[in-house]
């Protein structure tokens, strides 16, 4: 009797299988192995690189525009992830320990207000980011999550050309009435 074959695409890999050699496998655990096989695939082709270079890049880029004008705003996250916190504390701008993002730095000179937890994020101008600065975003092209307190995130099919147009949406967006704390201070 012929071998029954079945096939399946994990970004762009056709992959082919024996049905009888995966019988036992439940659906659940046929996603999981879908799963693995992606991951793999990432690996090999340098996604996880690229996508963490990438996010680098982004929150420097970040943190060089908050710098000058809006300096009492933090850029955070790591890897793939990103957000700007609307924070009110500071007039200067994150220092060299925190220059790709906040780390909870002990080195840095912010680290005893920066935000730490929910609660801290919470006590940020988070209505400035729903009022003006989201929706400045979106006007450049750019989508971001519905509250600063949700990160966003570099994928694969982001580009060097990309983290460009992001960069120069948030000086846009920043230069905007009232989107920086310095086009109206205490909003």
């Amino acid at each position: 009797m012929a071998a029954v074959t079945d096939a399946f695409v994990v970004s762009g890999v056709r992959v082919t299988f024996d049905r009888a050699d995966v019988a036992d496998l439940t659906a659940a655990s046929f996603e999981d192995w879908r799963d693995r096989i992606d991951d793999l695939l990432a690996a090999e082709n340098d996604v996880y690189e690229h996508v963490n270079a990438l996010g680098d890049k982004l929150r420097a880029g970040i943190r060089d525009i908050l710098a000058d004008q809006a300096p009492g705003y933090t850029v955070v996250g790591t890897d793939s992830m990103f957000k700007t916190v609307f924070t009110r504390h500071w007039d200067d701008p994150q220092d060299d320990p925190c220059g790709a993002g906040c780390t909870q730095s002990p080195e840095c000179s912010r680290y005893g207000d920066c935000p730490k937890t929910g609660a801290d994020v919470d006590a940020t101008a988070s209505d400035r980011w729903d009022r003006l600065f989201r929706p400045a975003m979106r006007e450049q092209g750019v989508l971001l999550t519905a509250n600063q307190n949700e990160a966003q995130f570099v994928c694969a099919a982001h580009t060097e050309e990309d983290v460009e147009r992001t960069h120069d949406a948030y000086a846009e967006a920043l230069t905007g009435e009232g989107a920086s704390p310095t086009a109206r201070r205490g909003s």
